[in-house]
C-alpha cells in the first residue's frame, strides 16, 4: 500500500513539475513577444530546471527558446552554448524518440547565430543540416511552420550577403509560399520588403516595385512612419525606372504623412530635405525649370531656418542648383555651385588642392559632384574646342578616379553591393579613357600615355592588388599604392615580350602596346554589332563538344583577328610572348584560337598569358616568395575512378595514375572534403583541383567547387575569396568552367578563377568551358612535367598544347574545343628553379661515368685472371 501511495505521489509530483514548467514557458513566450527579454529568460530558465532530468526533449526545446532570447539580447555566443546544450540532452536518449522538429530548431538557430558572428563555414554547415531535415521530412513545415518560415528568411539573408542573390530569392519565395499556405499574414510584409531589396540590387526594378506594393498592403494605417518610408521607397523605384510623374506622386504621398510625424525632428528634417531635393531633380528631368528651382530654393531656406548641420544634404542642394544653372546655360554659376558642393562635402580640402582626405565620408556623392564638373568642361569643349576645357576635364578625371579608388577601399569590406557599385562606374571610366586619348592626340605627351596606361588599368580591374595585399584598410591605404609605373613595366619586359591592354567603347577600340623599348596607343573603329556576332559564333564553335566533327570556326576566328590583332600587328615584330589585359566585354575569348589565315593559330606564334592588370601581373606580392627547393604540388581529386570509391550522381574525372602524376601530395575520394581543403590548401605551393565545378552565369555568388559529396561539400565563390592563399604560387583549376563567369564592368569576369586570384594566388591555370577528361588530363600531366623542368608557365602550356596536337593517339582531338580550353591567368614566370645543365644532364653524365668505370674495372679483372 505504501508503495502505491509513493508511486502515486511521484506521478503527481512529476505532473505538477511539468504543469509548472509549462506555466513558466508560456509566461516566457508572452514576455518575449513583449520584448521583455530579461524577464522572459528568467521564466524559461525556471521551466528548464523543472524538467531537465525528467523530459530531455522538452528541455532541449527550452534550450532553443533560451537561445532565441540570448540572440534578441545580442549575445550570440551564449545563444550557441544553449543550442549545444540542447543537442547534448538529445544525445542521451534513444534515436527513435528524437523528433526531427527539435533538431531542426537547434540546427537552424546555430546557423543563424554563427551567421551573426560572421563564421561562414559553421553557419553554412548548420543551415545545410536544417535544409536536409526539411527535405527528408516534408511534414516539418506543417508541424512547426513559424520555425521553418524564419529558417527560410535567415537563410535568404545569409546567402544574400554572400552575393548569391538568386539563391536568397529562392529562400524568400519559400517563406512567402509557406506564409500564404499557413495564413501567417503578419510575416508577409517583411518577406516582400526583403524581396524588393534583392530585386533592386539586381536592377530588376519592375519586380522590386511589385514587391514594394505588396508590402504596403501589409502595413497597418496606424504605422505612419513605416508607411512614409515605404512610400519614399516606391518613389525611388519609379525614379530608377525614369517614370518622373509616378515618382513625384509617391514622394508627395510621403510628404503628406511626414508633415503629421513630429516625434523625431532630426528624422523629419532629413526626410523633408531629401524629398525636396529629389522632387527638384525630377522636375529638372521633366524640363520644368521653374518647379525645380522652387523646390531647391525651399530646401535651402528650410536648411538655414532650422539650423540643420548636415553637409551631405547641403552639398546635394548646391549640386542640384548647379544642374539647374547648367541646363539654362549659366555655366559660370553652375561651376560655382559645383565647387561649393565639393567644399561643403570636404571642407578640409582647400580650394585648388587635389589632396583627398584620408576618409571620404560620402564617396558616391563626391563622385557625382566631380562628374558634374567634368561634364560641364566637356560640354564647353565640344562647343568651343578650347584646349583649356579639355585639359581641365583631364585633370578632374584624375581626381574622380582617385575618389573612386579611395572609396572602393572603404566599401570593399562591405560586400553587400560592391560589385554593383563598381559596375555603375563603367561609363565613367570609358569617358575618362576617351578624354585621355583626346588629350594624347592634342599633346602627344608622355604624361598622356602614362595616364592612358593607368586609366586602362583601372577600367579592366578595380583594386585587385589592394584586396590581395590587404591594402584596402583605412590605415594602410594612406601611403600605399600598387599602381605600376610604365617605365618599371618596360624594365621588366625582355625583347621577346609585349604587354597588350584593350578597351572597347561603343564602336571604338583602344589598344595599348608596351615593349621594353617601345610604347604606343592606338584607337580604331569597329562595327561592334558585327564583332559581337562573330565573337558569339566563334565561342559557340569552340565551346561545344564537336565529337569527331571538323572545326568550322576558322572564318569567325580570322574576322576577330582582323579586329583585335591586325591594327597593332606592325608593333609585334620579333615578339614571341604576349601578356594580354582583355576588355571585360570579350574577356572570355581565348586569343589562342584567333587565326591570321586558316590553320595558323595565334597559339602557334605566341605563348600567351592573361592578366587583370599590369600591377597584378608584375607587382603581385606572391612573386617575391622564394621558390621551394623541392616540388610541392597538392592534388585534390574527390571523383577519382578507383576501386572502393563511391559517389552517387557524379561521374569520375580522373584515375589514380593521373592523380599521382599531377602532384607529390594528393587527397582523393571521401578524404577530399571541403573542410580538408580549407584546412590544408593554404599550406601548399601549388594546388591542383581535379574536380567538378559549377559556374552560375546569372548569379556568380552561387558558383562553386564541388568536393566529396556530403552535407557541406560545395565551396562557394565568396568562400574561395576568404581563403588565405598568400603562400600559394599557382592554382590549377582542371575542373569545368573555372574561368567562366559574369562580366561586371570595372571588375572583370567574376568567376571561380577571379575568386582564387582574390584569395592571393598570382597565377591560375583554369578552364573556360566543359573539360574533356582525356585531353585535360593529358594537358595537366604534361604541364606538370614541364613545370618540374623549370619552364615558364606560358611556355609549359604552349608546349603541352603542341604535344597534344602532335601526339599520334590524340589526333582526333585536334580541335580548339579540346586544346584551347585551358588558359593561363596571371604571371608566367617559372614556379620552380630552372634545372641547371649539371642537374639536367647529371643522371646521363653519372651513367656514362659509371659505364666507363665498369668497363675499366672489367678489363682490369680480366687482365688479373689471365695472369693467373
Amino acid at each position: 500500500m505504501v508503495l502505491f501511495v509513493l508511486l502515486g505521489w511521484l506521478i503527481g509530483f512529476n505532473f505538477l513539475n511539468e504543469h509548472e514548467s509549462d506555466h513558466h514557458r508560456a509566461e516566457g513566450e508572452r514576455l518575449y513577444d513583449q520584448e521583455k527579454y530579461d524577464e522572459s529568460l528568467y521564466h524559461y530558465q525556471k521551466a528548464f530546471e523543472l524538467i531537465r532530468e525528467k523530459d530531455k526533449i522538452r528541455a532541449a526545446n527550452l534550450c532553443n527558446d533560451m537561445s532565441s532570447v540570448y540572440y534578441a539580447l545580442q549575445m550570440p555566443d551564449s545563444s550557441i552554448v544553449k543550442c549545444y546544450e540542447g543537442l547534448a540532452l538529445l544525445s542521451k536518449i534513444d534515436q527513435e524518440s528524437k523528433p526531427d522538429s527539435i533538431y531542426f530548431k537547434l540546427y537552424s538557430s546555430l546557423g543563424t547565430m554563427y551567421h551573426a558572428l560572421a563564421r561562414t563555414d559553421s553557419s553554412t554547415y548548420y543551415f545545410l543540416l536544417s535544409d536536409q531535415l526539411i527535405e527528408d521530412n516534408t511534414e516539418l513545415a506543417d508541424q512547426i511552420p513559424e520555425y521553418v518560415l524564419h529558417h527560410y528568411l535567415n537563410q535568404g539573408i545569409s546567402v544574400w550577403r554572400k552575393h548569391r542573390y538568386y539563391d536568397s530569392i529562392t529562400y524568400f519565395e519559400k517563406a512567402m509560399g509557406l506564409a500564404r499556405r499557413k495564413k501567417m499574414t503578419s510575416e508577409l510584409g517583411y518577406i516582400y520588403s526583403n524581396l524588393a531589396e534583392v530585386y533592386s540590387l539586381l536592377n530588376q526594378h519592375e519586380k522590386a516595385l511589385k514587391m514594394r506594393m505588396l508590402a504596403i498592403q501589409q502595413i497597418p494605417s496606424s504605422r505612419q512612419q513605416s508607411l512614409q518610408a515605404a512610400y519614399t521607397g516606391i518613389g525611388r523605384i519609379y525614379g530608377a525606372l525614369n517614370q518622373a510623374d509616378s515618382s513625384l506622386y509617391w514622394y508627395n504621398k510621403s510628404l503628406r504623412i511626414l508633415s503629421q510625424i513630429t516625434q523625431n525632428q532630426a528624422r523629419y528634417h532629413g526626410e523633408f530635405l531629401f524629398l525636396m531635393i529629389e522632387k527638384s531633380n525630377l522636375y529638372l528631368q521633366k524640363g520644368d525649370i521653374n518647379s525645380a528651382r522652387d523646390r531647391i530654393r525651399k530646401a535651402h531656406e528650410h536648411y538655414i531656418k532650422n539650423q540643420i548641420d548636415n553637409p551631405l544634404l547641403l552639398s546635394n542642394i548646391y549640386l542640384t542648383s548647379g544642374e539647374i544653372e547648367k541646363i539654362i546655360g549659366n555655366w559660370e554659376d553652375a561651376m560655382r555651385h559645383y565647387r561649393t558642393a565639393y567644399s561643403t562635402l570636404m571642407p578640409e580640402v582647400k580650394d585648388g588642392d587635389d589632396k583627398l582626405p584620408d576618409n571620404i565620408q560620402h564617396p558616391l556623392h563626391a563622385i557625382r559632384i566631380v562628374q558634374a564638373q567634368i561634364g560641364l568642361f566637356e560640354q564647353r569643349y565640344e562647343r568651343n574646342k578650347n584646349f583649356t576645357d579639355l585639359e581641365a576635364a583631364f585633370l578632374l578625371y584624375d581626381r574622380l578616379i582617385a575618389i573612386k579608388k579611395k572609396s572602393y577601399r572603404q566599401v570593399v569590406v562591405n560586400d553587400n553591393d560592391r560589385y554593383f557599385y563598381i559596375a555603375n562606374n563603367q561609363s565613367m571610366m570609358d569617358r575618362a579613357i576617351l578624354n585621355a586619348y583626346a588629350y594624347f592626340e592634342k599633346t602627344g605627351s608622355l604624361e598622356a600615355v602614362e595616364t592612358l596606361f593607368h586609366r586602362l588599368e583601372d577600367a579592366n580591374t578595380t583594386h585587385l592588388m589592394d584586396i590581395i595585399s590587404g591594402n584596402y584598410s583605412e590605415e594602410s591605404a594612406k601611403n600605399t599604392s600598387w599602381e605600376s609605373n610604365l617605365k618599371e613595366i618596360q624594365r621588366k619586359l625582355d625583347s621577346k615580350t609585349a604587354f597588350l591592354s584593350y578597351r572597347q567603347i561603343d564602336n571604338v577600340l583602344i589598344g595599348l602596346v608596351v615593349k621594353n623599348n617601345f610604347v604606343d596607343v592606338k584607337k580604331w573603329t569597329l562595327s561592334s554589332e558585327a564583332f559581337y556576332a562573330d565573337l558569339r559564333n566563334l565561342m559557340l564553335e569552340v565551346k561545344q563538344n564537336p565529337g569527331l566533327g571538323s572545326y568550322t570556326g576558322s572564318p569567325m576566328a580570322q574576322k576577330c583577328y582582323q579586329v583585335l590583332m591586325h591594327p597593332i600587328e606592325p608593333w609585334l615584330k620579333g615578339i614571341s610572348r604576349l601578356v594580354i589585359a582583355r576588355d571585360w566585354k570579350f574577356a572570355s575569348l581565348p586569343f589562342e584560337v584567333l587565326e591570321e589565315q586558316p590553320d595558323h593559330y595565334l597559339a602557334d606564334r605566341y605563348s600567351i598569358s592573361y592578366t587583370y592588370s599590369a600591377s597584378f601581373f608584375w607587382e603581385h606580392p606572391g612573386l617575391a616568395r622564394p621558390r621551394p627547393k623541392s616540388y610541392d604540388a597538392y592534388v585534390f581529386a574527390p571523383f577519382v575512378n578507383h576501386a572502393g570509391t563511391e559517389f552517387s550522381g557524379w561521374k569520375p574525372i580522373s584515375s589514380m595514375s593521373e592523380v599521382r602524376s599531377m602532384g607529390q601530395d594528393y587527397v582523393y575520394g571521401e578524404d577530399a572534403t571541403k573542410q580538408q581543403f580549407i584546412q590544408s590548401a593554404p599550406q601548399h605551393y601549388i594546388l591542383n583541383l581535379a574536380t567538378h565545378a559549377f559556374a552560375d552565369l546569372k548569379n556568380p555568388g552561387s558558383s562553386y567547387v564541388q568536393f566529396y559529396p556530403g552535407v557541406d561539400s560545395k565551396l562557394y565563390l565568396d568562400e574561395v575569396m576568404e581563403l588565405n592563399l598568400s603562400g600559394t604560387r599557382l592554382v590549377m583549376l582542371s575542373s569545368c568552367f573555372g574561368n567562366e563567369g559574369v562580366e561586371y564592368a570595372g571588375e572583370g569576369v567574376i568567376s571561380l578563377a577571379y575568386a582564387f586570384a582574390r584569395a592571393g594566388s598570382p597565377s591560375l591555370l583554369t578552364t573556360s568551358w566543359e573539360a574533356n577528361e582525356n585531353t585535360t588530363g593529358f594537358l595537366t600531366r604534361t604541364i606538370s612535367s614541364y613545370l618540374e623542368q623549370g619552364l615558364p608557365l606560358d611556355e609549359a602550356l604552349q608546349k603541352a598544347r603542341q604535344a597534344l596536337r602532335s601526339h599520334r593517339s590524340y589526333q582526333k582531338y585536334n580541335h580548339p574545343y579540346f586544346w584551347a580550353n585551358l588558359s593561363l591567368l596571371g604571371n608566367h614566370s617559372p614556379v620552380y628553379e630552372p634545372q641547371s645543365s649539371i642537374v639536367k644532364y647529371g643522371y646521363t653524365t653519372a651513367l656514362v661515368l659509371l659505364t666507363i668505370v665498369m668497363i675499366l674495372w672489367g678489363r682490369k679483372k680480366k687482365d688479373v685472371s689471365m695472369r693467373q
